[in-house]
């Protein structure tokens, strides 16, 4: 019997809804993409005399640029490049490039000077990187890239390089099978779950180690687990979609037996090989209260065990330690495309349209001509547990707040949808109060599951000091953006413009009847931009203000966002720096956190304080008093860069700070692949820590520059035990390029010095999302100067 596993191949379960005698079950279509062959031997001995012509790490013919040094970027590039895909071959330049310098570049089929049609186009900098698209319309087979250096008219220099272009191999029977059974274990990782609330006193399920396939004419029964007894006006229906028609298999259908409710071996045989969802379906008076599925392969004979995919969360051990930070990993989402959610509405979805310029509540809804004016008229028309969408007009403002919000969807890829439609910039809820927000509901009331929230933008404009709406009296106020109370499964905010609250997400979902149990389970918050929310001091307020606070969360991922500037805005009275107000506040009542690949800038104090430990991995964080740390549980702090540490206040040294990144009263952590440079404040402290309270550390491919405490330690290490390799963390190490501040990346994107380069950091949004304003952009830029020089 097999584990269930996720593969490396990805997946797209697309559900329809379809009746079958007044029944509603789901649809499956499965999307399989291409592989490309994985050559055999090195990919550098299918290019003749590679060694030979490459072992002056480039090839020069004539005199170069005066002053400078131009050549293919090998420590960057890649040998093989896969055929019809977009890489990056890039040049790296070494000094200044003189005015009016190009390369003319070309491509040639190796051995000869056929030149490669289409290829030929010309570079004038700053980037000096071949345009991908160029690369993916290469043949297959070995060609050689050649660049003619010019300066104006004049050819200076010849550079050569080769490459192997690799095409798709053809595809065996076996590899067919194989590839089969690695999309069935994927969407036994994505696409198997229970969602419903069932009957009480009764559950069933299919088992963890259900094989990933079923042999026709095996004459084994597939045994659900069943606990309990269905009332007599209950029953089990089980149907199956199949693959590639993405249509129900209706001679399949039937009510299975009860007690057991196994799937009989002659109802198996019904089904067509291929990739099939089977499901279960409890219905309770002639309503169906809950779905089981699980997707099989059905094959005509058993494969080879050679054939079976692997488990990969089975990571090889450390060495030492046997740890290598915890791997969160959160329930199933809505799938990606193109970086963001790939949502469409159901058959049955109803979609409201709400539009405070042309709508009217007496109207329906249902179009944009006959839109609805209100956000609580929209949301009244929309229904609970099903996959409806309430979308408010771009462009429009709306002075109102949403009703509090208590209705759920149907399923992770069928969410209950809040969102925007038209075009122009998203549409705006500008209010003195909190936007989207609910309560602990009290008496048991079951959690909210499977909404969505994009493309929204929300907007305390009495508490914005350029507002002329501003109010000093609200600017004292503590006012939520989002103000999630009420027990809730998988909800996901993508695209969300949120700015001058007092707090901007506050995460704080709450039971009742146990006040302490993690009832916020499996949060989202993708590609939002959160600034400038800010808290006062005044008149026996304290407040305490974050971008975002969490508090009794089971499974959060804050990807990809923008937290920029938030616990403080100099413009107002007494909302001053001070170490109760950060970026985000994850408090120690937290588990499964997940912190990647975000933007954490201009901190009133930490960028991120990490309570309950977790995972920070792929974040710029710059012009923070605090970066961040991470304790309590095993955690990891990996693949970051950290800029410019500052301080509340530089002429007091009580608010002087400049503190890095740091692990802390924890059992076991990983601290790797970070980057530290420049610390502004004039406090000496070390860019990275790791305090004695850690048990077991690990600490590895670190670099800390000019980031030194007094006896001079970049990085200090004092846990109970711990292995350190290749941290490098000399003032006067000979790096690439170390001059990567924020300034030089701002110059470098046409800004007069980094915070104005952050400032326009709150136009990105989805149709304007551009890759330069990303953490990684930034992280890869920095790691390129701080490669060491041979």
């Amino acid at each position: 019997m097999l584990n269930p596993c996720i593969t490396r191949f990805v997946i797209s379960l697309a559900l329809g809804l379809i009746t079958l005698g007044g029944l509603e079950t789901t649809g499956l279509g499965f999307s399989v993409g291409s592989a490309h062959a994985q050559a055999a031997t090195d990919p550098r001995d299918l290019i003749p005399n590679y060694a030979e012509r490459t072992s002056r790490q480039y090839a020069v013919i004539g005199e170069g640029l005066p002053g400078a040094k131009i050549r293919f970027y090998n420590a960057k590039n890649p040998v093989a490049l896969p055929l019809g895909e977009r890489t990056r071959i890039a040049f790296k330049l070494e000094g200044p490039a003189p005015e009016g310098s190009n390369l003319q570049l070309s491509a040639q089929f190796d051995g000869s000077d056929e030149p490669v049609a289409g290829f030929a186009h010309t570079l004038t900098g700053p980037d000096w990187v071949i345009d991908p698209e160029k690369i993916a319309a290469l043949p297959a087979g070995v060609v050689e890239l050649r660049a003619v250096v010019r300066v104006k008219d004049e050819q200076v220099q010849l550079l050569r390089q080769p490459f192997v272009v690799i095409g798709p191999e053809e595809e065996s029977e076996d590899q067919a099978l194989r590839q089969a059974l690695e999309e069935v274990a994927e969407a036994n990782g994505r696409q198997r779950y229970t969602s419903g609330d069932g009957i009480d006193g009764f559950s069933i399920g299919f088992p963890d180690d259900l094989p990933l396939f079923y042999v026709l004419g095996s004459g084994e029964p597939v045994v659900p687990v069943v606990r309990g007894d269905l009332p007599s006006n209950a029953d089990v229906l089980s149907v199956a979609w199949s693959n590639p028609l993405r249509s129900l298999v209706k001679e399949y259908a039937h009510v299975t037996p009860t007690p057991r409710h196994q799937i009989e071996a002659s109802r198996m045989d019904l089904l067509p090989p291929g990739l099939t969802m089977v499901q279960l379906l409890v219905r309770h008076n002639g309503r169906v209260v809950q779905k089981i599925q699980q997707p099989m392969l059905i094959v005509v004979s058993e494969p080879d065990a050679s054939l079976l995919p692997t488990n990969p969360q089975e990571p090889e051990p450390e060495p030492s330690l046997s740890f290598a930070g915890p791997q969160p990993v959160t329930s199933a989402q809505p799938r990606l495309g193109e970086g963001w959610l790939d949502l469409s509405p159901s058959r049955d979805s109803r979609i409201i349209y709400v539009s405070s310029s042309t709508g009217d509540d007496g109207n329906d809804g249902t179009s944009p001509r006959t839109a609805v004016k209100t956000p609580a008229r929209g949301y009244s028309l929309i229904r609970g547990n099903k996959p409806d969408w309430l979308l408010f007009k771009r462009g429009d403002v709306f002075d109102a707040r949403m009703p509090g919000i208590y209705k759920s969807g149907r399923s992770v890829d069928e969410p209950l949808v809040f969102g925007a439609y038209g075009e122009g910039p998203r549409p705006v809820f500008q209010t003195n109060r909190g936007v989207i927000a609910n309560a602990a509901k009290s008496g048991g009331s079951p959690p909210i599951r499977y909404i969505v929230f994009r493309d929204l933008h929300l907007y305390a404009n009495t508490r914005d000091p350029a507002n002329p709406a501003f109010s000093w009296d609200d600017a004292k106020s503590n006012i939520h953006g989002i103000r999630w109370a009420h027990p809730a499964h998988n909800i996901v905010f993508e695209n969300l413009l949120i700015e001058y609250f007092q707090q901007g997400v506050s995460l704080i979902p709450r039971d009742p009847r146990n006040t302490s149990a993690l009832v916020g389970k499996d949060f989202t918050l993708r590609r939002c931009v959160i600034r400038f929310n800010y808290g006062t001091w005044r008149d026996g307020h304290r407040g305490k203000s974050q971008g975002l606070y969490a508090s009794r969360m089971d499974g959060v991922r804050i990807e990809g966002c923008i937290f920029d500037h938030n616990g403080w805005d100099p413009r107002v009275d007494r909302a001053v720096k001070n170490k109760f107000n950060h970026n985000i506040y994850i408090s120690i009542d937290n588990a499964r956190m997940v912190v990647t690949g975000n933007i954490i800038t201009r901190a009133a104090s930490n960028g991120i304080q990490l309570r309950s430990g977790g995972v920070i991995d792929g974040n710029l964080f710059a012009y923070n008093p605090i970066a961040g740390f991470a304790a309590v549980s095993d955690s990891r702090i990996s693949n970051n860069v950290v800029l410019h540490g500052n301080d509340f206040r530089s002429d007091d040294p009580g608010e002087r700070r400049g503190f890095g990144l740091t692990l802390f009263n924890l059992r076991k952590g990983v601290m790797e692949n970070n980057i530290v440079a420049y610390r502004d404040s004039v406090r000496t402290s070390p860019g990275l820590k790791i305090e004695g309270s850690v048990r077991e550390a690990q600490v590895r491919n670190n670099i800390v520059f000019w980031w030194h405490d007094r006896q001079n330690q970049g990085l200090t290490v004092n846990a109970q035990r711990s292995t350190r390799s290749n941290n490098t963390t000399d003032n006067y190490a000979r790096f690439e390029d170390p001059q990567r501040t924020l300034d030089h990346w701002a110059d470098e994107m046409g800004f007069r010095n980094g915070p104005a380069w952050l400032d326009s950091l709150r136009s990105q949004q989805k149709g304007d999302w551009r890759e330069e304003r990303t953490a990684a952009a930034v992280i890869e830029w920095v790691a390129e100067g701080f490669e060491l020089d041979d």
